[in-house]
C-alpha cells in the first residue's frame, strides 16, 4: 500500500459536521459538545491524511466488505486504521523538537475513526482498534498545584477580570466550560449575606450532572469588583474606549457572569438586523449540507462562499458572541503561569491551568475534610444510581460544611478565616442561643411597654377631650347667663343657679317632698356641691317625719 500522504485541513471542521455520514453517526451516538468537537478533530486529521471526505471512505469500506476475493487483512479502509494509528504514535507536535500524543489522546482519536465505521455499520475488529491503555498519566502532568502554587499565582499583578475568574474557580472546582455558563442570575441569587459565600446550581456541561457549589467570601468580592468595573462608565470620550464599555457592560441578568475581553463589533448591533443576518448564514449552511449530501462540489463551493461571508453572524443570540471559549481561558492562565514562574517547558502543560486549579480544589479539599463523598459531589463527579436516588444533599448541610471546613484551605489573601472545632462551635452556637433568647424577652418586654403607653396616650386624649368639652359647657352657660341678665329683671325663676336660700323650716311632708323634687330638677341642669349639700338635708329631714 501506498504511503499515507499528509494534508493540512484537506476539509474543514464545518465541512466534516456537514457531511451526511458524520450527521448520520452524531445522531446515533448522543455526545457531549466537547466530546463532539474532539471526534470532528479526529476526522479532520484522518481525513487530511488520505485526503478524502467521511463520505468517501464510507464507500471505500463498503466495497470491500462487499467484494467476496477480499480477505479482511486485505480491506483498503483496515489498512488505513492502521496507518492512522501508527501515524498518531510518531506524531510530534510542532516542527522541530515537538512532544509527541500522550496515550490518552491516541485512543480518543482512534475511538473517532472506529467509531464513525461502526455506526455507519462497517465493523472493525478488536486488534486494528486496539490501543495501550490510555488512563495513565505522565509524569509531568501527574503534579497538582498546592496552597504555595496558588497564592504565587494570585500574587501576581491580575486585573479584575483575571483575578475573578481564578479565586471563582480555584474556591469552587468548577471545570473552564462550567465557569463560562454561569449567568449574573445564578450569581446574585446564590449569595448568602449570613456567611457571604455564594452558592451555585450548575449543570456540567461535560457529563450533565445536576450539582452545587460554592464562590468563597474572596472570590465573592473579587467578582463583584468585576461586575462594578464592567458597569463603570470610562471617563473618557474616546470612541473605542466608549465602544469597549458598550460591549463589556451588563445589560441583563441572562449575561454571562464573565465575558471576553475582545468582542466583536456585531455584538452591538440592532438585534432584529443581527438576526436577519444570522438566518442568511443559517441558510448557507442547510443549503451546503444538502448540496454535499447529493454529491454537488460546484453548489457546495458556492454555499461555503456565502457561509464565509456570514461567518460573524453565526451565533444563534449576541450574547453568545461575548461567552468565553476554552481557548481564551487557556491564554490567560498560560500568561499567568509564566509569569508566576510555574509554566511549563516548551510542547508541555504548564503547572498551572483550569483542569489544574480544579485539581487543586479536589486534592486541598480531600487531603483537610472528613468527607470525600461530599468532595466529590462539590466537584460534580457522578453518583451511582442509588445513592442519586436516595441521598439528596440540602443547602443547609452543604454550606455548613464548605465554611467550616474547605473556606480555610481556599483562601489566599491576607485576611485570616478562623476555624472552629466541634465543641467550641457548639458551646458558641449555644451562647447565641442563650442570647438570642434573652433579646427576643426584651423585645417582647419592649413591645408590651409600648403598647401600655399608646393606651396611656389614648386616655390621656380621651380625657382632655372630656375636660374641654364641660369647659366648653360651662363658658357657652355663662355667656346664655349675661344675656339673659341684660335682657330680664333677675328673679328666682330664671336664673341658672341655686335658689339664693333654702331655709329649713317647718314644712309639711308633701312640702318637702315636692321641694326635693325641685332641687333635683335645678341640680340635673345645673349640678354643684352646695345643692347636692341641701338635697341630703331635706331627705334626712323627710327620712324622720
Amino acid at each position: 500500500m501506498a504511503a499515507p500522504k499528509t494534508a493540512n485541513h484537506f476539509l474543514s471542521i464545518d465541512e466534516i459536521e456537514a457531511d451526511r455520514k458524520v450527521k448520520l453517526w452524531f445522531k446515533k451516538k448522543e455526545l457531549k459538545p466537547k466530546t463532539k468537537i474532539s471526534y470532528l478533530h479526529a476526522m479532520q486529521q484522518f481525513c487530511d491524511l488520505w485526503e478524502m471526505t467521511p463520505s468517501e471512505l464510507f464507500r471505500e469500506a463498503k466495497a470491500d466488505v462487499k467484494d467476496p476475493d477480499l480477505w479482511v487483512n486485505e480491506y483498503c479502509h483496515i489498512e488505513k486504521i492502521i496507518e492512522f494509528k501508527d501515524h498518531l504514535n510518531n506524531f510530534k507536535i510542532g516542527v522541530k523538537g515537538g512532544k509527541g500524543y500522550a496515550r490518552q489522546t491516541i485512543k480518543t482519536k482512534m475511538n473517532a475513526v472506529v467509531e464513525f465505521y461502526r455506526k455507519n455499520g462497517i465493523e472493525i475488529g478488536k486488534d486494528e482498534r486496539y490501543v495501550k491503555d490510555g488512563t495513565l498519566v505522565q509524569p509531568q502532568n501527574r503534579k497538582i498545584p498546592d496552597e504555595a502554587v496558588m497564592s504565587d499565582v494570585t500574587a501576581c499583578k491580575l486585573d479584575e477580570f483575571e483575578e475573578a475568574f481564578i479565586l471563582g474557580q480555584s474556591s469552587s472546582g468548577l471545570a473552564n466550560a462550567d465557569m463560562a455558563n454561569i449567568t449574573i442570575e445564578q450569581f446574585k441569587k446564590g449569595f448568602r449575606p449570613e456567611t457571604g459565600v455564594t452558592l451555585l446550581h450548575v449543570t456540567r456541561v461535560k457529563t450533565g450532572v445536576e450539582f452545587r457549589t460554592f464562590f468563597s467570601i474572596e472570590a465573592t468580592d473579587s467578582i463583584n469588583r468585576y461586575i462594578q468595573k464592567r458597569q463603570l462608565k470610562p471617563d473618557s470620550y474616546n470612541r473605542c474606549v466608549l465602544t469597549g464599555h458598550e460591549k463589556q457592560k451588563i445589560t441583563s441578568d441572562d449575561n454571562y457572569l464573565f465575558c471576553q475581553r475582545s468582542i466583536a463589533k456585531q455584538y452591538l448591533e440592532p438585534e432584529s438586523e443581527y438576526m436577519g443576518k444570522h438566518t442568511k448564514y443559517a441558510e448557507a449552511q442547510d443549503k451546503f449540507e444538502k448540496a454535499m449530501a447529493r454529491g454537488d462540489i460546484e453548489a457546495m463551493q458556492q454555499h461555503k462562499l456565502v457561509m464565509e461571508e456570514w461567518r460573524k453572524y453565526k451565533y444563534e443570540t449576541q450574547e453568545d458572541i461575548r461567552k468565553l471559549t476554552n481557548a481564551v481561558i487557556m491564554k490567560m492562565y498560560r500568561k499567568i503561569a509564566t509569569k508566576s514562574g510555574h509554566g511549563g517547558e516548551k510542547w508541555e502543560w504548564d503547572d498551572v491551568r483550569g483542569h489544574k486549579v480544579r485539581a487543586f480544589f479536589g486534592n486541598s479539599l480531600l487531603n483537610f475534610t472528613n468527607s470525600k463523598d461530599k468532595v466529590k459531589y462539590l466537584m460534580g463527579h457522578k453518583q451511582s444510581v442509588v445513592d442519586d436516588a436516595y441521598f439528596k444533599y440540602t443547602d443547609e448541610v452543604l454550606e455548613d460544611f464548605y465554611v467550616s471546613q474547605c473556606l480555610p484551605r481556599l483562601h489566599f489573601s491576607d485576611t485570616k478565616v478562623y476555624e472552629l472545632d466541634a465543641p467550641a462551635k457548639k458551646k458558641l452556637l449555644e451562647e447565641n442561643e442563650a442570647l438570642k433568647a434573652k433579646v427576643e424577652a426584651q423585645d417582647q418586654q419592649q413591645a408590651e411597654m409600648s403598647e401600655r403607653l399608646s393606651k396611656l396616650e389614648i386616655l390621656a386624649e380621651m380625657r382632655q377631650r372630656s375636660v374641654d368639652s364641660v369647659t366648653e359647657i360651662w363658658d357657652n352657660h355663662i355667656e346664655e347667663t349675661k344675656r339673659d341678665s341684660e335682657a330680664e329683671p333677675i328673679s328666682s325663676q330664671n336664673l341658672p343657679q341655686l335658689p339664693a336660700k333654702f331655709e329649713i323650716k317647718p314644712q309639711s311632708k308633701e312640702s318637702i317632698e315636692r321641694e326635693i323634687k325641685d332641687l333635683e330638677w335645678h341640680l340635673s341642669k345645673y349640678p354643684s356641691e352646695e345643692g347636692n349639700t341641701m338635697l341630703a338635708k331635706l331627705r334626712e329631714k323627710l327620712a324622720g317625719m
